[in-house]
């Protein structure tokens, strides 16, 4: 009899152990998947902060285009790479979103900037650009969405929280920005 007691407890421990890695494997691949993904993003807002720096360079270039207009598209480029994290990073991305629609809407009042190839051909890149942020934001909520369902599952949710894991932000447009900015 105690050699069965034996055998049931050391199948028990063995299944406990085996959970435990399961699990805790689980969290590891779910965190490394947002990380993963919001590197992505990174990746094109950094481009996207690049054309737009571009862009206004080559708007400044034109004879009296509107000062103003410039400022608001660096000021809000400059808030949005200081931005610490997804949430208030989203926000300051919206604003460039709107200085950019400002700035095209400007220079539509410019034929010169209308005529410049680079303009142009920069235009073309920052939309095409738009679009992969569109789908990247996608992949990273989806991924974000994974890993709350790992971290708040049973039995992750015994151990994550103990374990440094915590809910993260998800990357969000506003309903009026869930396109890409308007460029001609």
């Amino acid at each position: 009899m105690g050699a069965v007691v034996f055998v049931v407890v050391v199948v028990v421990a063995a299944a406990v152990v085996a959970l435990g890695v399961v699990t805790f494997n689980r969290l590891i691949a779910a965190r490394n998947g947002v990380r993963e993904a919001w590197a992505q993003i990174d990746v094109l807002l950094d481009r996207r902060h690049r054309l737009i720096a571009d862009l206004v360079r080559i708007a400044a270039g034109a004879a009296d285009f509107e000062r103003s207009t410039l400022e608001a598209v660096t000021a809000a480029r400059d808030a949005a790479e200081r931005a610490p994290s997804p949430a208030p990073k989203g926000e300051a991305e919206r604003e460039i979103g709107r200085a950019a629609q400002l700035l095209f809407a400007r220079a539509e009042a410019y034929p010169q900037l209308g005529a410049n190839a680079a303009f142009g051909q920069l235009q073309g890149e920052l939309v095409a650009t738009e679009d992969e942020l569109a789908a990247s934001r996608r992949y990273y909520n989806g991924r974000v969405k994974r890993y709350h369902d790992a971290i708040e599952s049973f039995p992750a949710v015994l151990v994550a929280a103990r374990l440094g894991y915590r809910r993260n932000e998800y990357f969000q447009a506003d309903e009026d920005e869930r396109d890409a900015p308007a460029i001609r």
